[in-house]
């Protein structure tokens, strides 16, 4: 709805535009016949009354040199906001970046644990379901197979980290 009313309007500002450029062509036209017909009599009298015109004239010429550079000046402006705004831009950007490798990393130890602790479950359920009595070699044994799987998860973290 925003973009169709967008569109309506730069539609309407360009009719505008040339509706204009139209009337400015038929003032400029209608000028030298209504020159012609209130001020005949020759190339003379109408060549003085053409030079009644040139200070008009050099003021626009003037105007419209003052108007191209103010539009340069606002255009520097302009470009300098924008460049602040992009350096912004990556700013903001680089910081996402960093928070989502940290979200990742997060996201894989947490991972990383979840499967420690699941195996370390599973490997005492099954040596309870064993040796339901307990046995003082499978405990030291299951204890050096956890200190294993702890130091092959801090090498995991160690990668992941980089």
């Amino acid at each position: 709805m925003n973009q169709e009313n967008n569109t309506n309007e730069k539609d309407a500002a360009l009719r505008n535009f040339f509706l204009l450029l139209i009337l400015i062509f038929l003032i400029w036209a209608g000028s030298g016949w209504w020159i012609n017909h209130f001020y005949g009599g020759g190339v003379t009298k109408r060549g003085t009354f053409g030079d009644m015109f040139g200070a008009i004239n050099a003021l626009f010429t003037g105007a419209a040199l003052a108007g191209v550079i103010i539009t340069i000046v606002l255009q520097q402006k302009e470009l300098a906001l924008q460049r602040t705004e992009i350096a912004l831009n990556r700013k903001e950007l680089s910081r996402a970046a960093h928070a989502q490798q940290q979200s990742a990393k997060l996201a894989a130890y947490t991972a990383l644990l979840n499967a420690h602790t699941q195996e370390a479950y599973h490997i005492q359920d099954v040596l309870e379901k064993r040796y339901p009595d307990g046995n003082e070699e499978l405990v030291q044994k299951f204890s050096y197979e956890i200190k294993m799987r702890n130091h092959y998860a801090v090498k995991v973290a160690a990668l992941v980290d980089e």
